[in-house]
């Protein structure tokens, strides 16, 4: 199934079913080990994910309405889809980051433009699917900054707000 978009670890999919159950434009979501099929409207036909994950998602879809509904009649033509761009947080609060470690136990240490230093700990985020690969510790050591310093990544796209990140990790004294 064609992924459309990635942004604060949902997975957004998209593709033809003419004559499905649904009879009407969805995108499929997914959030770490939760489903959910969603109407370009915004209406749950299927499954759940987080309120937090389906208020993103709502902002989401409202910005790239027009450009799902070209896509899913390019699907239902049997054309190829394009991408759609994820979601963008401002993150004008919050100062960059310049760089990030990984450390035993799964933790990152994150050094930030405003000469803080703090540490994050990914454990309670690696469980379910979209999040379980970070368990591999190679994989997991595999973190990079997201260009300008906004926030963090793993390869295959799995990322962490950047307003988790700041408010949640622990300040190095």
């Amino acid at each position: 199934m064609p992924v459309l978009s990635m942004f604060y670890g949902i997975i957004v999919q998209m593709f033809s079913e003419i004559g499905g159950k649904h009879h009407k434009p969805h995108i499929h979501v997914k959030y770490s080990d939760q489903k959910a099929v969603v109407s370009l409207d915004g209406e749950i036909l299927d499954g759940e994910i987080p309120k937090n994950k389906m208020k993103l998602l709502e902002a989401w879809i409202e910005l790239h309405h027009d450009e799902l509904l070209a896509n899913w009649e390019l699907l239902s033509s049997g054309d190829e889809y394009f991408r759609i761009d994820p979601l963008k947080e401002d993150t004008s609060m919050e100062p960059r980051i310049l760089s990030v470690k990984p450390l035993p136990d799964y933790k990152l240490r994150l050094d930030y433009e405003s000469g803080e230093t703090k540490i994050f700990d990914v454990t309670p985020y690696i469980r379910g699917n979209w999040f379980n690969e970070l368990s591999d510790r190679a994989y997991f050591n595999a973190v990079r900054i997201i260009d300008g310093g906004d926030g963090i990544e793993w390869p295959h796209g799995q990322d962490l707000a950047p307003h988790e990140l700041y408010e949640l990790s622990i300040p190095v004294l």
